[in-house]
C-alpha cells in the first residue's frame, strides 16, 4: 500500500490504542496461569496477533470478546511450532517460557525477524538444559528448561530477561538470574515484573540480580491493558494542538517521556537538546520528526541498539527525513537533527519499519506548525504500520491529516 499525504496543522484528541508491549505480558501470563484471564484491549496490531497465535499453540484456547481477548489456559502439546510474524518480543519471551513448558519447541518468523539476534538468549538457556539447532531463527530447542543460576549480559536486550522472569517461577525450584552490566530498557522489565504481580507472582529485585521462587500464576480475571505511549508518541509529534487520550501519566512505560521531550523541542531557539535514549529507544523516529523543523538542534545518544530493530533505525530515520530535507546525520550510536524552516515533498519507503512511516508522516505535518512543507509525501509499504498501529493513518485523518491510498 501506498500513503499519499498532502500537508496539513492537525488539531484535536484521539483515543490512545491498546499497548502491544502490555497485552503481550498480560496474555503470556494469562496461558500459565490456573483459569481464564478477560483483556480489555483494542488493539488490531500484528504483534498481538502474533502473541495469540504462538498461545494457541501451546494450548490456550484464545477467545476474541466485544471489548478485547479471553485467554483460557490449557495443556501444552508434547511439540509446538511458535510462528512469531516479526515481532522481537513475541519471540525472545516464548523462547524461554515454551521450553519450560514442553521439550520440542520450534521457533519462526519473518525475514525481518530472522536478522535480529538470539545468540546471548540461545547461550543462557543452552547452560540449563535446551539445546538448539541454530542461534538464528528459525530454530529448534530440545529439552526442558532447569531452575537455578542465569547469568546474562544486559545490554542486548531486556526481553531476554521479561522471558526468563516469566518462565522461571514456572520450574518447581528458586532461580536467580545475575544480569552483567548495564541493564538497557529497563523500564520493560519493570513492566514485566508488574504484570507478573497481577497474576500473584513476585520478583526481588537486588541491583542486577533478580531471584525468581516457584510460584503459581493465579488469573485477576479481568485486566486492562494501558493506552500505548509509543503509538502515541507519533500522534503527539504531529504538532502541539494534537493530543492522546487514555494515557496514564504515571505508567511505568518509559516511553511516557515523549510528552516532556516534545515540549523541549518545541522550545528550543538555537539551543542544543541532548536526550539520553537508552531506556526509549522506539522514540528516536518519533522525536527525529519533530526536531526536523525544531528551533534548534537535537542529539539523540545512546542509540545504538536501534540498528537491529526492524530495520537499521538509524540510517533509515536519517534517510527517510534527509529525504524531505531535514538536516539530520547519525552515527554509530547517536542521531543530530539540525531543525529547519520547511521540509519538502519525495518518495520514500517504509523499509518494512511502522515507525519509519509514523515518523515520516508526523515530520509532514509537524512543520506546518512552524514552517511550510512544499509537495506531497509519498509513503510506499506504508502497511508497515499494522505491526504495532494499525489505525494510525485514520487517527492522523480525524485529527485534519489528508492522506489518501494507492494499492
Amino acid at each position: 500500500m501506498t500513503a499519499v499525504i498532502k500537508p496539513s496543522r492537525l488539531r484535536g484528541t484521539v483515543a490512545a490504542p491498546s499497548s502491544k508491549s502490555d497485552i503481550q505480558r498480560i496474555a503470556i501470563c494469562s496461558m500459565l496461569s490456573d483459569r481464564p484471564t478477560k483483556i480489555i484491549q483494542n488493539s488490531g496490531a500484528e504483534d498481538v496477533k502474533a502473541v495469540f497465535a504462538c498461545l494457541r499453540s501451546l494450548g490456550a484456547d484464545v477467545c476474541d470478546t466485544p471489548d478485547g481477548t479471553t485467554v483460557i489456559p490449557g495443556k501444552c502439546p508434547d511439540s509446538v511450532s511458535l510462528f512469531c510474524g516479526e515481532s522481537g518480543a513475541v519471540s525472545r519471551f516464548l523462547t524461554p517460557v515454551a521450553s519450560a513448558l514442553c521439550g520440542d519447541v520450534t521457533v519462526d518468523g519473518l525475514p525481518g525477524l530472522r536478522k535480529r539476534p538470539f545468540t546471548e538468549l540461545i547461550s543462557v538457556i543452552g547452560r540449563h538444559g535446551v539445546t538448539a539447532d541454530s542461534d538464528t531463527l528459525p530454530f529448534r530447542l530440545s529439552g526442558r528448561l532447569t531452575p537455578g543460576e542465569y547469568r546474562i549480559r544486559g545490554d542486548i536486550s531486556s526481553q531476554y530477561i521479561s522471558g526468563l522472569l516469566m518462565a522461571l517461577p514456572t520450574l518447581g525450584g528458586p532461580s536467580v538470574i545475575k544480569v552483567e552490566g548495564e541493564i538497557t530498557s529497563a523500564g520493560y522489565i519493570e513492566m514485566t515484573m508488574s504484570t507478573m504481580r497481577k497474576f500473584g507472582v513476585y520478583t526481588e529485585k537486588n541491583g542486577n540480580v533478580f531471584s525468581v521462587r516457584p510460584s503459581e500464576y493465579i488469573s485477576p480475571d479481568m485486566t486492562v491493558s494501558e493506552g500505548d505511549w509509543s503509538g502515541a508518541a507519533y500522534i503527539l509529534a504531529c504538532g502541539g494542538d494534537v493530543s492522546v487520550s487514555g494515557l496514564d501519566p504515571a505508567s511505568l512505560q518509559r516511553d511516557r517521556r515523549i510528552a516532556d521531550i516534545l515540549s523541549s523541542v518545541r522550545r528550543l531557539s538555537g539551543d542544543l537538546l541532548t536526550v539520553d535514549v537508552s531506556d526509549i529507544p522506539d522514540l528516536v523516529p518519533a522525536i527525529a520528526a519533530s526536531a526536523a523543523s525544531c528551533g534548534g538542534t537535537v542529539r539523540m545518544i545512546n542509540a545504538g541498539r536501534l540498528r537491529i530493530k526492524e530495520s537499521d533505525r538509524l540510517e533509515t530515520t536519517r534517510s527517510t527525513l534527509g529525504a524531505m530535507g531535514a538536516d539530520i546525520s547519525a552515527d554509530s550510536d547517536s542521531m543530530t537533527v539540525r531543525g529547519v524552516p520547511s521540509l519538502h515533498g519525495a518518495v520514500i519507503e517504509s523499509h518494512g519499519d511502522h515507525r519509519i512511516v509514523m515518523a515520516a508522516a508526523a515530520a509532514c505535518a509537524s512543520v506546518t506548525e512552524r514552517g511550510a512543507f512544499d509537495g506531497e509525501l509519498i509513503i510506499t509499504g506504508a502497511e508497515a504500520i499494522n505491526k504495532s498501529y494499525p489505525d494510525f493513518f485514520e487517527h492522523y485523518t480525524a485529527l485534519g491529516g489528508n492522506v489518501r491510498y494507492e494499492l
